[in-house]
């Protein structure tokens, strides 16, 4: 400062000084409260009192009316979007300035993304419920959902088993239906499976139709053959538990005769009947898994070799009201050496026992007539004459029909003699009451295809397979399913070498459950 100023500040009156700060500070607050640096004092300028909306949305799916949690829903006004997420019970709100309407856009995995502009002046502080539509390629879905106490099971299997083996002119072929109805109350669970549940056997019977044709002593025979019979269970109920991991089974109010007790005694699982083939896992649509086994039907229990069977969930739908899986199944497997279960496989082996007894007596009967013409065309009296052994009246129609054809001046051809011979002797005049000859026949069968049993009816065979299952997507059953197996099969005995087999198993069922 120069030394002028100096002196004129340092002569100053000492008001004036006073004067002089205080007009200085005057200046610096006035140019502070110019550039905005200071607030103090400062008078506010009114400003319009600012209104909200307060929009609020609950987000459901659209498949079962239930609440999508972390759903991230994005408010669109001014600038970027505001995203919030919804709570367990699918709800969301975000308050907004009052304007006219505010653009939304929903998304949430698995689900389509959903986008709606909401007019504000027309739904005004009201919650507002949208449905998202699922993205079937995102969704997985459980196959095994789990069974409930007091859950009654009525199902309906029906097996038809197509099998023949030959040549075009001699061959046997065996049609066979059998029809199982049943119903499984379910009583305790353990788990993810029953534990304790009793089995009511409404019906179960096979019908078995069979057609023989072959060359026997140089003559083309056909023989047909119808018979059905009832499953060793027929019209019983079953009481089944496991304890300590073993499961017991025993007839209800009944005492099981020889061949159920054998069944009930034989080592058995829920699952051998009731457990098929679904992973343990959720999956998509699409996906696919390998088969290694299948429960129930002719190949219960019966773990499968060399398999290449698949099945692939190919479409969600409803299958008659309720909400399903539908399951493609497409594959080969092998089965090697295996002792069948007894009830499924008594019950086949009394029907061909049927058959062929009645196919033995059968053709006996129809040689020995054959062999009666052939000893009257050939002029064989002394036949004719060893006949008294077996019958008076046998002998007496066969020498009546000798008498004719040797005093016709035209000689009969031998198909001519076989028509007498087949008209005038019946099936009582060569049996009569020889009750050992017919015993001898039935045991031969019986211990013919007992033995079938014993070492394993099929040594070899390749299943080709394809089929469909609509399964429950809230129940643990397959509603629908219906599967088809072919195979060309090498039997384990000679007889019936090179056996081409058709088998189809659909089976319908559905729970009752309580709520």
């Amino acid at each position: 400062m120069p030394k002028v100023m100096k002196n004129f500040w340092r002569n100053l009156p000492q008001s004036a000084k006073m004067f002089l700060i205080l007009f200085l500070l005057g200046l610096s607050i006035i140019g502070a409260l110019d550039l905005g640096q200071f607030a103090v004092n400062r008078p506010e300028k009114a400003s319009p009192t600012t209104e909200y909306y307060e929009v609020r949305f609950i987000i459901l799916s659209k498949v079962d009316n239930e609440p999508i949690n972390k759903a991230e829903v994005q408010f669109i006004f001014d600038g970027a979007p505001e995203p919030r997420f919804t709570n367990d019970d699918g709800y969301v709100g975000i308050d907004i300035p009052k304007r006219n309407d505010i653009d939304v856009v929903i998304k949430r995995k698995g689900f389509k993304d959903l986008s709606r502009r909401i007019n504000l002046e027309v739904d005004p502080d009201r919650t507002i419920i949208y449905y998202l539509e699922p993205n079937e390629k995102e969704l997985s879905y459980n196959l095994n959902t789990n069974y409930k106490e007091g859950d009654l099971i009525k199902s309906t299997i029906t097996e038809h088993t197509q099998s023949r083996w030959g040549d075009k002119k001699d061959y046997t072929s065996l049609n066979e239906t059998r029809t199982l109805q049943t119903e499984v109350l379910i009583l305790e669970i353990e788990g993810a499976e029953p534990s304790k549940f009793i089995e009511k056997t409404l019906l179960d019977q096979t019908l078995l139709s069979s057609e023989l044709v072959g060359q026997y002593q140089n003559v083309y025979r056909t023989y047909n053959y119808n018979f059905a019979e009832k499953g060793i269970f027929d019209s019983t109920s079953i009481l089944c538990e496991k304890q300590k991991g073993v499961w017991s089974r025993k007839l209800i109010n009944v005492t099981p005769n020889t061949e159920q007790a054998k069944e009930l005694n034989r080592s058995w699982n829920w699952a051998d009947d009731y457990q098929y083939s679904y992973p343990n896992y959720r999956v998509k649509l699409g996906d696919s898994w390998d088969v290694f086994r299948y429960g129930g039907g002719l190949l219960e229990n019966i773990a499968l070799k060399n398999s290449s069977l698949q099945a692939r969930l190919i479409e969600i739908t409803e299958y008659e009201g309720e909400k399903s899986a539908k399951v493609a199944v497409k594959g080969t497997f092998e089965l090697g050496t295996f002792i069948p279960n007894y009830d499924i496989y008594q019950t086949k082996i009394k029907l061909i026992n049927k058959t062929f007894t009645a196919f033995f007596k059968d053709l006996a009967f129809d040689i020995f007539l054959d062999t009666i013409a052939d000893s009257i065309h050939n002029g064989d009296f002394q036949f004719i004459l060893s006949l008294k052994e077996r019958s008076e009246q046998l002998y007496k129609k066969v020498a009546d029909i000798y008498s004719i054809v040797h005093k016709n001046p035209q000689k009969l051809t031998l198909a001519e003699i076989r028509k007498k011979v087949a008209n005038s002797v019946i099936p009582s005049d060569f049996w009569g009451s020889d009750e050992k000859l017919l015993e001898s026949l039935e045991s031969e069968a019986a211990s013919y295809f007992q033995d079938l049993q014993d070492q394993g009816h099929f040594a070899e065979g390749k299943f080709d397979v394809e089929g469909e299952v609509y399964r429950s997507l809230d129940t643990p059953i397959d509603l629908y399913s219906k599967t088809y197996f072919s195979s060309t099969i090498r039997s384990a005995d000679e007889i019936s070498d090179g056996v081409i087999t058709e088998f189809t198993l659909t089976q319908r069922a559905y729970i009752n459950r309580r709520e």
